[in-house]
């Protein structure tokens, strides 16, 4: 046990120290088990240094610089840190403590730090109306000095609040309107970025300005001009896969029922997304493999006549393909996979949403850009795999050593490379299709032509029970690489049964199937 459930310390920004309560006291009443104190789940922000028979110290780990960003951003961070002792006959607590820390500017005062600090406004012009958001300072609101933009109103509410609200939008222009509230004490200054879009539709379900296309990002109009008819949407969009520049531009007519109309821009975005179907298993540590689509949104009221009344942009918007994954900021649904030695991991993921640097890589990874998608191909040669490794929210288990290993690359519903590490036999197998026809000139059996098809048959080895979704959607992947001892294949996924569950079964393995399309030999 230790001498308190909390150590509360702080970080000093001028003297780029730790204080509080830095110190531990351990009774360990006969087990030693402060010889090993740790964080659970486990960080390299603090570390713990032994500093007596009974007594360690709180200090800054390897990635100190991490958590300081996330405190310098107004964040209090809580660090739990518990093991417990097992025996024949019972568990009982070792040490279950935890760690909570801030920053403060010196000694006894906080620095000034807002959240959130952006703001984003959707107005409809025909509505007449105005709306309010709430920020949250480090200090008391009225020991700050405040300045805006004429068309918003900022106002403190109370204690650390501060409210900030818009003018009507009946007088305001349509339009994108941006600037800054700026707030400052006698020290520091801070900012809040806001973005009003006033426009002349009404549109309930608000585009984020990064949206993933199959997540029903639908707009909603509202009839207000009486000789509109139709609504035309035109979607003007622009993809960059690896330097090579892709555009389109398609344009929809909406009738108006009942005074509303609708459109789901993401669904009609995606069918239009080429997919990138580089080879990663043989690739360095980091790939830079998507950019998100950028698109231009443009409205257009039209009467029965199809002349057009108003024009309107609602701005530049970005997408991503396919669904928000579960595992967001990685970019996957599936949260708990195997690895064994040997195994090649694809982890992709948006730059500036996550830090992989944290991870444990062996090897110095470079920021990308802020939005864009990487990939790291991480293996035994750049990672020191402990038994259970968490990858911001997906963990992985290393399970013992296996006579070979079967790589497998392949798409995700995000159109994003995933890695699969099968442990069981695969065969491959050819059938052919012939062409064969009597001869009208000869009146003799003739074979004119042949086709060789050849499929990969895979016994994936045991898996975990929360690997079956992962399977079934790799079989819906529209394209897989292969890579054996001797070649990589390149096919497409062609399973028709895959048993989801199944009560009777002990053990869980699948038999795949993929048709192969090219071989590349190493």
């Amino acid at each position: 046990m230790t001498d308190k459930s909390t150590y509360f310390i702080s970080y000093n920004v001028s003297t780029d120290e730790l204080e509080g309560d830095l110190s531990i006291q351990c009774n360990p009443a006969g087990t030693g088990a402060n010889k090993n104190l740790k964080f659970h789940p486990s960080t390299t922000d603090l570390s713990f240094l032994k500093t007596g028979n009974e007594t360690f110290s709180i200090q800054k780990g390897s990635s100190f610089d991490t958590l300081k960003h996330r405190l310098l951003n107004g964040e209090q961070v809580n660090y739990p840190a518990k093991e417990f002792l097992s025996t024949a006959f019972s568990s009982r607590p070792i040490y279950d403590f935890n760690v909570n820390i801030k920053v403060i500017a010196s000694t006894g005062s906080e620095p000034l730090s807002i959240f959130p600090n952006a703001l984003k406004f959707h107005l409809d012009h025909s509505k007449g109306e105005s709306k309010s958001k709430s920020v949250t300072l480090s200090v008391d609101s009225s020991t700050v000095s405040i300045s805006a933009p004429y068309w918003l109103t900022v106002e403190p509410i109370g204690g650390n609040q501060i409210e900030v609200v818009t003018a009507n939008s009946a007088m305001l222009f349509p339009g994108i309107y941006t600037g800054q509230v700026i707030i400052s004490d006698n020290v520091n200054q801070v900012t809040i970025d806001v973005i009003i879009n006033v426009i002349e539709a009404e549109v309930i379900n608000e585009l984020e300005q990064y949206n993933f296309c199959l997540d029903e990002n639908k707009l909603y109009f509202h009839k207000y001009n009486l000789n509109s008819k139709f609504k035309k949407i035109s979607i003007l969009g622009t993809q960059d896969i690896l330097g090579n520049i892709i555009s389109f531009s398609e344009h929809y007519h909406v009738m108006y029922f009942n005074e509303k109309a609708e459109i789901d821009v993401g669904k009609k975005i995606h069918q239009f997304i080429k997919r990138n179907e580089l080879l990663l298993l043989n690739a360095p540590l980091k790939s830079h493999t998507m950019k998100p689509i950028k698109v231009e949104i443009h409205l257009e009221d039209l009467d029965e006549k199809f002349s057009s009344l108003d024009k309107v942009k609602l701005g530049d918007f970005y997408f991503y393909p396919g669904k928000r994954p579960k595992c967001y900021p990685l970019l996957t649904n599936h949260k708990f996979r195997r690895r064994v030695t040997g195994s090649k991991l694809l982890i992709p993921y948006v730059e500036g949403e996550i830090h992989p640097f944290a991870w444990g890589v062996l090897q110095t990874i470079v920021n990308g850009t802020h939005r864009e998608v990487s990939t790291l191909k991480i293996t035994d040669e750049n990672m020191n795999f402990p038994k259970k490794k968490n990858f911001g929210t997906v963990k992985v288990v290393t399970f013992p050593k296996t006579k070979h290993v079967i790589h497998v690359q392949w798409l995700n519903q995000n159109y994003c490379s995933e890695w699969a590490s099968f442990t069981g036999e695969y065969q491959v197998k050819g059938s052919f299709n012939h062409t064969i026809s009597r001869s009208v000139f000869s009146d003799k059996i003739k074979k004119y032509d042949s086709e060789k098809e050849k499929v990969i048959e895979i016994n994936t080895g045991f898996i975990l029970k929360d690997e079956i979704s992962m399977i079934e959607e790799m079989m819906e992947s529209p394209l897989a690489f292969i890579e054996l001892e001797d070649r990589i294949l390149k096919c497409i996924p062609n399973s028709e049964k895959i048993n989801g569950e199944d009560s009777t079964a002990q053990l869980i393995a699948f038999d795949l199937q993929l048709l192969i399309i090219d071989e590349i030999w190493k």
